[in-house]
């Protein structure tokens, strides 16, 4: 690529826009499915997208002549907790690929175990769902660009702040999640399950001789490098862990068959990086009884066989906390020994449920005495433009 040509507009796109948007790349990178039944209407919240294409009129899905374009609503499920702790967080889900929100709200509990939905509503957080443009009821079309951008939409729409929310990914939902860091650092902690540390070989190892032909002989002027050198370019999720300090908590198998442990591997050396680069002193954290006063908290107590788990913590001070204090950021790695890339809830359970619910509440997630997990909350009221002010100059989630 010549001086000058990285950012040269193209019918409407930036030449990695165009080649990580196109349909071939798509169509082995994203598997969208249609959910024709519409979200309970107490639950639903329709996030407005933002992204366009660069010199071009934003992306709509009307085709007819005449008609101004609209930009895609994404169709979220935001459940609000009756928890009335002034320190209770936020959980924001950004699920897997070929997945749905529904495939997660509306799922029963299996032989006794509760779905992951069922035990963070038992956990006393906010919980919003996020349904990805072309997959579900969202409008629009799946595209790399446009969906990476589409996180700092729901984040923004959320309006809480930073440090009350944590991002919470699923396999292709990692790369979301790791976005939300790069983009909001001031993220209280995310949790990463069965995430990846690279795109590139995910997008293109069912790709065949014949697709990659394709792009070439389309020559519609917008593939302009290698798909390795716009993943590079759009797509480093090495760089984008290194402004975020928070806390983060890594779920992932040892017999993964999809995205094997060293993803997870990788992405913990990397969640340290911007400490290590600091010089900060990062420490493996002692053994600790939090995990077992979970468990004895909800009645479960840890299997013999669980301590073939493998798990890796580290901890490091900082003196950066919001009152000026200090504060104890955590990184910790979890390898389940049982179960794969489908079944890492139900084969670990509650080994899991315990390490999420550790995690939130080492995020300062806490439960108001009278907490009630079958109680309904009040409808949330949108917030006027004074108040969307106050929480824009107080650092929060908003545009």
């Amino acid at each position: 690529m010549e001086q000058g040509e990285e950012d040269e507009v193209v019918r409407g796109q930036r030449w990695y826009e165009g080649l990580l948007g196109h349909p071939i790349v798509s169509r082995h990178q994203f598997y969208p499915r249609r959910d024709d039944e519409p979200l309970p209407p107490h639950f639903a919240l329709a996030v407005p997208t933002t992204y366009s294409l660069a010199g071009a009129p934003v992306p709509h899905d009307s085709k007819e002549k005449g008609e101004e374009p609209t930009l895609p609503s994404l169709s979220c499920y935001y459940y609000r907790s009756p928890n009335k702790h002034p320190n209770k967080k936020t959980v924001v889900h950004f699920h897997g690929n070929g997945e749905l929100v529904s495939s997660y709200v509306r799922a029963p509990a299996v032989e006794g175990i509760p779905s992951l939905y069922g035990c963070l509503r038992e956990m006393g957080v906010d919980v919003l769902f996020v349904e990805y443009r072309g997959y579900g009821s969202s409008g629009g079309e799946v595209h790399m660009v446009a969906m990476l951008d589409d996180v700092s939409a729901v984040l923004n729409t959320l309006a809480v702040p930073a440090g009350d929310v944590v991002v919470f990914g699923r396999s292709m939902g990692s790369v979301f999640t790791i976005e939300a860091t790069a983009r909001f650092p001031d993220l209280c902690g995310i949790i990463v399950e069965s995430g990846l540390s690279d795109l590139y070989p995910f997008m293109v190892r069912h790709m065949t001789p014949a697709d990659l032909l394709g792009l070439e002989e389309e020559k519609h002027d917008v593939v302009r490098a290698s798909l390795r050198t716009a993943c590079d370019r759009v797509l480093a999720l090495d760089r984008k862990w290194q402004p975020y300090r928070g806390n983060v908590l890594l779920l992932h198998c040892e017999d993964d068959q999809a995205l094997p442990p060293s993803e997870a591997n990788t992405n913990y050396e990397r969640a340290w990086a911007c400490w290590r680069e600091e010089g900060q002193p990062v420490a493996t954290a002692p053994p600790d009884d939090a995990l077992q006063q979970v468990a004895e908290r909800h009645g479960t107590h840890e299997p013999e066989a669980r301590v073939s788990d493998e798990v890796t913590e580290a901890v490091v001070v900082a003196d950066d906390a919001a009152d000026g204090g200090q504060r104890r950021v955590m990184k910790r790695k979890v390898l389940f020994c049982a179960g794969g890339h489908q079944y890492i809830w139900p084969m670990n359970w509650p080994r899991y449920r315990d390490e999420v619910a550790r995690f939130l509440g080492h995020c300062g997630h806490q439960v108001a005495d009278d907490f009630d997990a079958t109680a309904t909350a009040p409808p949330r009221k949108p917030l006027d433009s004074h108040a969307r002010a106050t929480h824009k100059k107080n650092g929060c989630l908003l545009a």
